[in-house]
């Protein structure tokens, strides 16, 4: 087996295109506030069930409240000081932002325009009210596109990822299952990598804030040796994204879209793919979001024995610990139906991945730094024997990865990260115990 063709059947076999594409899911972390901010709210509402015209707690809830993302609370409780004392316009100012931010935008311009009307706004809160109404000019057009674009430099222990055994096994024609020399070698070798993700996302108009999203992702991989390993990855979904039960069901959304793959092994098409899918998620709270995802497509290979469809499900929970720590854990199930019975697997996977968001060491940098890793196991077996290995037994892998990476927050926009990782492959069969160790810095930006 060549190079290429083991890091193609590495790709498609053993799924580790999603794994060369990690450090572009840690672009994007969620935030949320901790469970001591709701125990805080809590209290706020229990003080202003007592005292319910008391003004002072009312801004107490709206301002707890908002800091939460509960803004239909907060709108409720600065519309009762409104109506103690609609000559408040600083108060007026903070209901538009909150009008504004549940997606009502006409009411939203309409407290903002009588507030700086006014002529009483302190200069800040004028300025708060001006940025609001001209974000509101910008969303009339309805477009919006934000994204990435990441490169740096790694180096891999085994980046052909083929089989380090000194024996591997053969189906021969006249001898059948045979043990053989293993004639491959896992050099190290160093390459370059350029990574980028956008999202375009165009408003539906509604009050629920419901969009159209499309979202692009690629990834290329050159190596400075092993160059007929250079790998090429690109994905795109579209679809929109739709509130569940809006006014009933907060904080729920659906997403169905269609979506295409497209990959490159040595400069020359690998595989292609295209299908559809749906992501639901669930936010509890602050500190807890449930997600689902499942997708269907069919995939055209180089190689026509992996040509099929592949089914995939995912759901995942993500946990707040504390305002600076997010665990995330979860399990995903693949069923890949190839033209060849043996390239048609089942995959299983668990996973689980933890964020920390901390200052700056001895204030090196004023915004924060984030430590983060991820970790999961996988087990897959496949329908039949591979014919060229063996005529009896089926294949049966269990792979594990663990990646660490500490990104160094320089501004908003400009990061640079160190990121270490390994692979394991652990298979019945010689060929396909593989071992890759990889280490790697880079720079993003966002815009």
């Amino acid at each position: 087996m060549t190079a290429k063709r083991a890091l193609l059947a590495a790709i498609l076999g053993c799924g580790l295109a999603a794994p060369l594409l990690d450090p572009a899911q840690a672009e994007e972390t969620w935030w949320p506030f901790s469970s001591a901010e709701q125990e805080d709210y809590n209290q706020a509402i229990a003080a202003l069930r007592a005292d319910p015209g008391n003004p002072g707690l009312l801004a107490a809830v709206a301002n707890i409240a908002s800091r939460l993302g509960n803004y239909e609370v907060a709108i409720g409780a600065l519309e009762a000081i409104l109506l103690q004392n609609p000559g408040l316009n600083r108060v007026r100012v903070e209901l538009g932002v909150m009008y504004y931010r549940v997606g009502a935008y006409d009411v939203s311009r309409f407290h903002l325009e009588h507030a700086l009307a006014s002529g009483t706004l302190p200069p800040a809160t004028e300025a708060r009210a001006r940025s609001f109404l001209a974000v509101d000019e910008d969303r009339m057009d309805g477009t919006s596109i934000s994204g990435y674009v990441s490169a740096g430099l790694r180096r891999d222990s085994n980046p052909t990822l083929v089989s380090d055994k000194d024996l591997v096994q053969t189906n021969d024609p006249f001898f059948g299952d045979v043990v053989v020399a293993n004639n491959q070698d896992s050099d190290p070798d160093f390459a370059g990598f350029l990574q980028g993700g956008i999202l375009w996302r165009e408003d539906l108009g509604n009050q629920w804030g419901e969009t159209w999203d499309t979202t692009g992702l690629t990834y290329w991989r050159w190596q400075f040796d092993t160059e007929d390993v250079d790998i090429g990855y690109s994905k795109i979904t579209s679809g929109p994204r739709i509130s569940i039960l809006p006014g009933t069901l907060d904080n729920a959304w659906v997403r169905p879209y269609v979506l295409g793959t497209l990959t490159f092994v040595d400069t020359g098409y690998a595989t292609s793919s295209g299908g559809g899918g749906a992501t639901v998620s669930k936010r509890f709270g602050t500190w807890l979001t449930l997600t689902g995802d499942g997708t269907v497509r069919y995939r055209d290979s180089s190689s026509d024995t992996q040509d099929g469809v592949i089914y995939t499900g995912l759901g995942k929970v993500s946990m707040a610990l504390n305002e600076d720590i997010l665990l995330s854990l979860g399990g995903a199930y693949e069923r890949t139906d190839a033209d060849a019975s043996w390239r048609s697997s089942d995959r299983t996977t668990g996973f689980i991945d933890l964020n920390v968001r901390y200052n700056a060491p001895f204030g090196l940098t004023d915004y924060p730094w984030e430590f983060s890793v991820h970790g999961e196991i996988s087990k897959v077996r496949y329908d039949s024997p591979d014919p060229t290995v063996s005529s009896t037994t089926e294949r049966d892998d269990t792979n594990t990865r663990l990646v660490v990476r500490n990104t160094i927050g320089l501004s908003s926009s400009w990061f640079v990260y160190a990121e270490g990782g390994l692979y394991r492959n652990r298979s019945n069969f010689n060929n396909y115990e593989v071992e890759n160790n990889y280490f790697a810095v880079g720079a993003t930006w966002r815009f």
